[in-house]
């Protein structure tokens, strides 16, 4: 039987608990460096603490008991209770969780059977990146090929310090990389005013660089910046607060650290554009040059990169995979450039731009609620606004003028924040007559409900 001393050794044991290389799940930047106490007060983090996560782990939580219309009631009748209300909803809404993994797995399985819908504590912040994805794309890195692989970091109206103040210090600045290998120092580049920098120090930082513009403006000077690697002639406003040597000594940076440019041209390559290929229209000059879809003449699936001899200099890629060189794609190919050669393609594309221009322009003189119409080739696009002056988007009438269009025999295609018109490269610029006659009654109609 252990003594007395023994027995209270333990007991204390029990009451205070120590737990080493804790992963934060407060913290952005997601540390797994962190020593965190468990007493019968509470939780306590010990060493490595950040703001986020001091204040997500040491947070006092309030008693709680299960509560039907404000009255306590055991756990069980809460439940039925609210089962009930779930039974009888059209669409419930799930929100204000704080639950683990396992907790938000059993909600997400309810809302799929009760056909209900999550709400994020971010949720605006997601569905506008999700705008983003479904717009133009989007490529993103992660932290850890940040810390191990960045050699140039550049941080636009985002003071990430103040966020996330351990983001130097475990992203940008760590004592060693995963590959076990001296990495050279990095550029830190800051875009905006005010942001802290005090973070940006130790031995994996080189130059700091700040350019001082209005927060809010640091997205457009980051346009500038890809419209100067793109090759095009740019003025930045006097607004902006940065002058366009600054954005040109940045871009020349980039060029040192082999920044390479890549047009994605598989929507847009192979004649839609008015050109051959799009960079051609507005005289970009890229290194890489990605390929598909049109290019096996909607016969045949197909697809290629291109690139300079700089950005393709290498004998060590794999060229072969089950679909590789599959002869027929290739013939296919092979036939749509004979096509475009031999057909007078582009002329037609161009007439149908034409065409286009001017019947948008007339649906936009005519309805107040067309905030804006663009045309490149057979790319053809109408803004739907709640007003014009502030270009708020109005996706519900958007959404119903696509579907007017659907029942008059017109497919449309309404999955962005633009109402989207992309005739066949061969149509008959006559026919784009019915297609606007189909798209005004649309938008008449809409407009009306």
């Amino acid at each position: 039987m252990p003594s007395s001393s023994a027995r209270k050794a333990m007991a204390e044991r029990a009451d205070k608990e120590l737990f080493e290389n804790v992963a934060s799940p407060f913290c952005g930047t997601l540390p797994d460096d962190l020593t965190v106490e468990r007493t019968d007060k509470g939780l306590k983090v010990v060493n490595n603490a950040c703001g986020q996560s001091v204040a997500g782990f040491e947070r006092k939580l309030p008693p709680s008991s299960p509560q039907v219309a404000g009255k306590v009631v055991d756990l069980a009748t809460a439940v039925k209770h609210a089962a009930k209300l779930v039974g009888k909803a059209k669409l419930p809404l799930y929100g204000g969780l704080a639950t683990d993994v396992e907790g938000m797995r059993a909600v997400l399985a309810l809302a799929e059977r009760s056909g209900g819908v999550v709400d994020h504590a971010l949720s605006e912040v997601q569905y506008r990146n999700f705008k983003i994805v479904q717009s133009t794309g989007w490529i993103m890195s992660t932290l850890t090929e940040v810390r191990n692989r960045a050699d140039f970091i550049i941080i636009a109206g985002s003071d990430i310090h103040k966020l996330h103040p351990r983001f130097f210090e475990r992203i940008v600045s760590p004592p060693d990389s995963m590959f076990d290998v001296t990495a050279p120092k990095r550029i830190v580049v800051f875009i905006g005013k005010g942001l802290d920098r005090s973070g940006a120090k130790g031995s994996r930082i080189g130059e700091v660089i700040t350019l001082a513009c209005d927060n809010e403006q640091a997205g457009d000077v980051v346009a500038l910046l890809r419209a100067r690697l793109r090759g095009f002639d740019v003025k930045p406003p006097k607004s902006c607060g940065v002058k366009l040597a600054e954005i040109n000594a940045l871009g020349e940076l980039c060029r040192e650290f082999d920044f390479l440019l890549c047009a994605d041209e598989v929507k847009t390559g192979f004649g839609r554009a008015g050109t051959m290929f799009a960079v051609e229209r507005f005289g970009v000059e890229p290194d890489l040059l990605a390929l598909g879809k049109s290019m096996g003449g909607g016969v045949m699936p197909i697809g290629a990169l291109l690139g300079t001899e700089s950005s393709m200099d290498f004998d060590d890629v794999s060229t072969g995979s089950t679909w590789s060189w599959l002869p027929a794609a290739c013939a296919a190919a092979l036939a749509t450039l004979d096509v475009f050669e031999q057909e007078p393609i582009l002329e037609n594309v161009m007439a149908l731009e034409a065409a286009g221009l001017q019947a948008l322009r007339g649906l936009m003189d005519n309805y107040e609620a067309i905030g804006d119409v663009r045309v490149t080739g057979c790319f053809m696009a109408i803004e739907f606004v709640k007003d014009r002056e502030t270009k708020e988007r109005d996706l519900d009438l958007q959404e119903r003028v696509a579907w007017g269009c659907v029942r008059r025999g017109l497919l449309i295609d309404p999955s962005t924040t633009s109402l989207n018109i992309q005739p066949s490269l061969v149509m008959p610029v006559e026919e784009l007559a019915t297609v606007f006659g189909i798209l005004d009654e649309s938008i008449a109609e809409a407009l009306s409900a």
